[in-house]
């Protein structure tokens, strides 16, 4: 009879323990939304921008180009080198243009950088070339930009033109390296190439006119530059 009473006691007690300890099944559930966004290539014409101030200006020597798109040449400046007397020697002059630049805008998104050459033409006079071999030369040009933390282009620091010579290589961005992203490329943006006037100089000692000796005739003599933008570095 005790024997009875102990198996008893054991079974309550197990069935108590069942009945207090419920089991309590995890629950695990997930779903998926999307976010997304969608840019497309601008097709506008992009503000000139002052060289000095870099804040968007009416330029009144040069060529506005007017280029649209989303890799675009924006400004070319006209170079002027004053007035002066006919030398019998060889001569350099400085400009008197005090702030010559070029812009470039680059809103492609992509990454892949670019560059820019320039070629003089001889200088003609009434339909005539003159001051064969003359030099024009560029020096100590800089790249700016009105955003800040962009990766700037390089600027060559001494760009020869030689009148009726070849192009000359003047600025180059370099695109993004391989699973880099687009912000690790140079030339994004828009961006001034300039050359300014040193402050207190009457003329600008960055941009200067070399004439041989005997090749100076009176009256005005006009050479072309011609200024070319492609579409990824190295291509000059």
């Amino acid at each position: 009879m005790k024997n009875k009473l102990l198996v008893s006691s054991l079974t309550l007690a197990a069935t108590s323990i069942l009945i207090a300890s419920p089991i309590i099944a995890a629950v695990h559930q997930s779903a998926e939304s999307e976010a997304k966004v969608t840019f497309t290539a601008p097709e506008d014409t992009p503000e000139i921008l002052d060289p000095e101030t870099l804040e968007p200006q009416t330029p009144e020597d040069g060529d506005v180009t007017n280029n649209k798109g989303p890799l675009s040449l924006d400004f070319v400046s006209n170079i002027d080198f004053g007035s002066h007397e006919i030398p019998v020697s060889a001569e350099t002059y400085e400009a008197v243009t005090e702030k010559p630049f070029i812009q470039v805008t680059d809103r492609r998104g992509t990454g892949q950088g670019w560059s820019v050459s320039a070629q003089a033409s001889n200088f003609e006079q009434n339909g005539q070339n003159t001051l064969n071999d003359s030099t024009i030369t560029f020096s100590n040009g800089e790249s700016a930009s009105p955003l800040e933390g962009l990766e700037a282009p390089v600027v060559q620091q001494n760009i020869v033109l030689t009148t009726g010579g070849d192009s000359a290589p003047v600025v180059e961005a370099a695109g993004r390296g391989e699973n880099e992203s687009i912000s690790n490329a140079q030339g994004l943006g828009t961006w001034v190439i300039r050359w300014l006037k040193g402050e207190g100089n009457d003329t600008n000692e960055k941009v200067k006119l070399s004439v041989p000796q005997g090749q100076a005739s009176a009256g005005e003599h006009t050479s072309t530059i011609t200024w070319t933008l492609y579409d990824g570095p190295g291509n000059n």
